[in-house]
């Protein structure tokens, strides 16, 4: 897709985007769409830079700007409050979330369809938010259990039953439990295990695109040579793997012992996503400062779960009362300056200012009082005795 591009032969609204695609805030948007190279493949714009880099730069620059960054961490923070959920739905006997970080840039879905040739970012198609789909985290883990079976496929065997045989037997029975069966005519089995995927687990650290470059070699040593610019994932985000057994699975504890044990040493060893054999992909352990933010968010996020429920527990009470009780319930739950409320009572509605009044009488009201001993409590005091306290 080029600027040159028959407007003619495009509905208007899509001409209108195309003339104005300096308003598009959806930077998986603008990557897919509207990255097309203006001044032609190979040319070079105002600034001797190709029009290709540019076009990757002005969706790195589109990903940094405060409004996509503000949309970007509230749905990371309404994701993570999903998975809360979830796991609270499981119960932590058959759920997992097993946090790590990038250790190098990394590559996903590569080839995902763009106006621009290999520079695809894998992320939610409708918020943008980065995401590693549970198929691939599924794929890895599969690949990574057939080669630890097929390892040393005849040790222990000419032992008689050796230890190190029953292992392998055991691990993989649980492989074909974790991932399924499909070898057998009529098969059912698809796995005990849900691979949900990974998502960023710091809200205010969530992965970045950065600009990197492959330079190909030409054909026989010969012609010019063009380096190519792609997009990559940042290193050092936190991701969040989520998995989970099935209601039902047989054995979920080792299940979810052995997927924990290959998805951590498949990531740290051999990586995830594209050109994992140049080193892109890998994962490590989380340091003691990362640690330690992955537990405060999580204790962040109970601490507003738990309040939700209590707003709403009080919610239906509030429903639960007559009318008149009703409002005056919902004006105190409602009311957030109490000091502003006793020193402007005089000039209050009278229903309001009955409310006020009763709130004051209330045990909690009185406790208020008790701590307005300067002289503007005592002001406050003052105004509320006048208006009939």
């Amino acid at each position: 897709m080029r600027l040159n591009v028959n407007l003619l032969a495009t509905s208007a609204a899509v001409r209108s985007a195309i003339r104005a695609r300096s308003g598009v805030d959806a930077w998986q948007l603008f990557l897919d769409k509207f990255s097309f190279e203006r001044n032609g493949e190979g040319q070079l714009d105002s600034n001797k830079v190709p029009s290709k880099t540019r076009a990757l730069l002005d969706v790195c620059d589109l990903f940094r700007s405060e409004r996509v960054r503000a949309c970007l961490t509230e749905v990371c923070k309404a994701k993570l409050k999903w998975l809360d959920a979830l796991e609270a739905q499981h119960g932590h006997e058959r759920f997992r979330r097993i946090a790590l970080a990038t250790d190098g840039r990394l590559l996903l879905h590569l080839g995902r369809g763009s106006v621009l040739e290999n520079v695809g970012l894998y992320c939610d198609h409708t918020t943008g938010l980065p995401l590693i789909p549970g198929t691939a985290l599924k794929g890895v883990l599969s690949t990574w259990a057939c080669w630890e079976a097929n390892l040393n496929p005849q040790a222990g065997f000419n032992t008689g039953g050796s230890f190190l045989a029953e292992r392998n037997q055991f691990e993989s029975s649980l492989a074909l439990l974790v991932f399924g069966d499909d070898t057998r005519v009529g098969s059912k089995n698809c796995g005990e295990i849900i691979f949900v995927g990974g998502f960023p687990a710091d809200p205010q650290n969530l992965p970045r695109p950065e600009p990197d470059i492959v330079t190909p070699h030409p054909d026989n040593g010969r012609g010019r040579i063009l380096p190519n610019l792609f997009l990559a994932w940042a290193s050092n985000s936190i991701w969040e793997f989520i998995f989970y057994a099935k209601p039902g699975a047989r054995m979920p504890d080792k299940l979810l012992l052995k997927t924990e044990e290959w998805l951590i040493a498949s990531l740290s060893s051999t990586g995830l996503g594209a050109k994992t054999a140049a080193g892109y992909g890998r994962f490590r352990p989380l340091n003691n400062e990362e640690q330690k933010r992955t537990r405060d968010l999580a204790k962040e996020r109970k601490g507003e779960l738990e309040k939700a429920k209590v707003d709403a527990k009080e919610e239906a009470r509030r429903k639960a009362l007559p009318p008149e009780e009703r409002a005056f319930a919902e004006y105190v739950a409602n009311q957030n300056d109490w000091i502003a409320a006793a020193r402007e009572i005089a000039g209050k509605p009278d229903q309001e200012r009955e409310w006020i009044l009763r709130y004051f009488r209330s045990a909690a009201g009185q406790e208020l009082l008790k701590s307005w001993t300067n002289e503007k409590g005592k002001k406050r005091i003052q105004a509320l005795k006048l208006a009939g306290l």
